[in-house]
Order: C-alpha cells, then structure tokens, then sequence
C-alpha cells in the first residue's frame, strides 16, 4: 500500500508542477468532455503536445519542456500502469466545469488498486472555448 501511496504522491508533484506553470494555440476539441479526457490521458503520459493543445493558450505557453520532464519522470519513477478506462465526463454548463467520475486502476508489481482522481483534485476541470473550440484552463486557486 504504500508503494500505491507513492504513486499518487508522485502523480500529486507533477500536478502541482503543471499548476505552477499558470490552456494550446489550435483550434481545441469539439466538446468539453473530450478536451478534458484528452488532457487527463495526455497528463498520465506525459504527452506535451496532447496537453498544450487541450489546454487554454495562457497556460500551454507557460508548460515548458523542463515541466514536462518533471512529470515524465515522476510518472516514470513511480513504475506502475494506469488504466483510465473507468473513468466518465460531464461538463456542467452552469459552473463551466467537467467532472470526472470513476477510478483510475494503479498496478504495481503485481497489485492493483483503485484511485479517484479527487485525491489528486482532478476530479473538475475548468473549461473554456477558444480559438474555436474547448480547452481545459486549470483553476490554480483550488
């Protein structure tokens, strides 16, 4: 259990290292919902590009390539597989939000547990529209 505790841990840094940074030029994904799985897949893998072009302009030119590195080797460090497949989106177009439901599956040698994302406060992701289509811009006051 507290090799998993790890895992989140080092998830947790890299999160505070995109947080840090300050959403891509492009033209976005054509819902919420897709711009926020889009950017929650591209985070656990550490995938720049995916995440600058699912994330609003101011943030996406402040996520450098040495933030990136940081999270590669976070999740990297941590040596377990992550299965996102469980989780679900709804975008709350009062708040401007998608929630994201469900759990992450954590493997790690050999075990597995389940993960929300709440731990981590990624369960809701602001969301704008720009540059024609939707972008997640990270509330960094959470």
């Amino acid at each position: 259990m507290r090799q998993f505790n790890r895992v989140f841990l080092m998830m947790s840094m890299g999160i505070l290292a995109l947080a840090m940074v300050a959403c891509s030029t492009g033209g976005g994904a054509v819902s919420p919902e897709i711009a926020s799985k889009n950017w929650i897949e591209a985070f656990f893998r550490a995938d720049g590009e995916t995440l600058r072009a699912n994330m609003c302009n101011v943030q996406s030119a402040a996520l450098t390539d040495g933030v990136l590195a940081q999270l590669a080797q976070g999740l990297g460090s941590a040596g377990s597989t992550l299965d996102l497949s469980g989780l679900t989106y709804s975008y709350n177009q009062a708040t401007s939000n998608v929630t994201i439901a469900g759990m992450v599956r954590v493997s790690l040698a050999g075990q597995t547990v389940e993960r929300s994302l709440d731990l981590m406060q990624l369960d809701i992701l602001p969301v704008v529209q720009e540059d024609g289509g939707w972008k997640v811009c990270l509330n960094l006051l959470r």
